[in-house]
């Protein structure tokens, strides 16, 4: 019994994904936080104008120690500290307009439900699935976070992203 569900469930997984558009327009943001004894961020936000439309496909968070991580959404725009956005794609010559902040200065936002203290254990990691995550239009305070608790270590974050 348990093969054949199985062999189902890939043959369902291969036909959504053949389904699936491509889109080539990848694109990270990587944060190294060192925390000492205080809550730090990580931001993408839409720039003010000219923005493309935005989805979020995943995040990888490692920590040294143990941390609690909060999402966050649409809070007062980050201004510092810009990190080079990477492409995924770099052959295909087209540039991000999402800007990423480590350490950032962003206000408060929305927290999205039930992403609320999600456990990293020290030394380890977790990998969020982002994908109902968008973002649309310009605005500096269109943006998502990702909110360390306070603690004593070195978070390492990558978020990834996808404009069309």
């Amino acid at each position: 019994m348990k093969p054949l569900n199985l062999i189902a469930g890939l043959a369902l997984c291969a036909a959504a994904l053949h389904a699936q558009p491509r889109v080539l327009n990848t694109f990270t943001a990587t944060c190294t936080l060192s925390v000492s004894g205080s809550a730090k961020a990580c931001t993408v936000q839409q720039p003010a104008s000219g923005a493309r439309n935005v989805q979020l496909v995943a995040a990888y968070v490692h920590s040294t120690v143990a941390v609690s991580l909060t999402q966050e959404r649409n809070g007062t725009a980050a201004t510092t500290t810009a990190v080079t956005e990477a492409s995924v794609n770099p052959e295909l010559n087209v540039t991000n307009t999402v800007n990423g902040f480590t350490d950032s200065d962003v206000g408060v936002g929305t927290v999205i439900a039930g992403s609320a203290s999600i456990k990293v254990p020290a030394d380890g990691y977790v990998v969020l699935d982002l994908q109902d995550i968008q973002m649309r239009g310009a605005g500096t305070t269109k943006n998502y976070t990702i909110r360390t608790s306070a603690v004593t270590g070195t978070v390492t974050i990558v978020i990834t992203w996808r404009e069309y």
